[in-house]
């Protein structure tokens, strides 16, 4: 069955909301259609939101400006969904590990490695892809997802 993207995302928004607050990062959201719909596993597409959106929380902590942006973008068959934080990007020798389990670039304790690594997992289970960006001079990760799966 179908279900609207902009309920997944809220859902998501939830989730992370207070840390938003309590970080003093701000949250900038794109419009989203009310009348997007696909066929995914909403639990786990907000999970991959929550984290990537954690994620940008956590990687402008020591910024002046913070902020994380989100973005949707229906193109027919394909959704486009892409997290941006205002961090300086990921370095091109850690963007071919970043999807790796348990490698993390925080400190010790503060993260295990295993969220982006699940977020492809998942993403892939919708037969989708997750990506990191490199055109933008912000942290950018992109995900592409279609709309209606028989599978799931």
């Amino acid at each position: 069955h179908k279900i609207q993207l902009s309920e997944i995302i809220s859902e998501a928004f939830a989730f992370c909301h207070q840390r938003f607050a309590s970080h003093k990062v701000s949250l900038k959201m794109a419009d989203i259609p009310m009348d997007l719909e696909m066929a995914c596993r909403s639990s786990q597409l907000s999970q991959v939101l929550v984290n990537l959106l954690n994620n940008g929380i956590d990687a402008t902590a020591d910024l002046s400006d913070r902020w994380v942006k989100l973005d949707v973008q229906d193109l027919g068959e394909v959704v486009v969904i892409s997290v941006t934080d205002s961090g300086a990007g990921i370095s091109k020798d850690i963007q071919e590990k970043i999807f790796e389990p348990f490698f993390t670039t925080k400190d010790v304790g503060m993260g295990t490695g295993l969220g982006l690594s699940i977020c492809a997992g998942i993403i892939k289970a919708h037969y989708g892809d997750i990506s990191i960006d490199q055109e933008s001079p912000n942290t950018k990760f992109t995900l592409r997802i279609p709309k209606n799966l028989d599978k799931i």
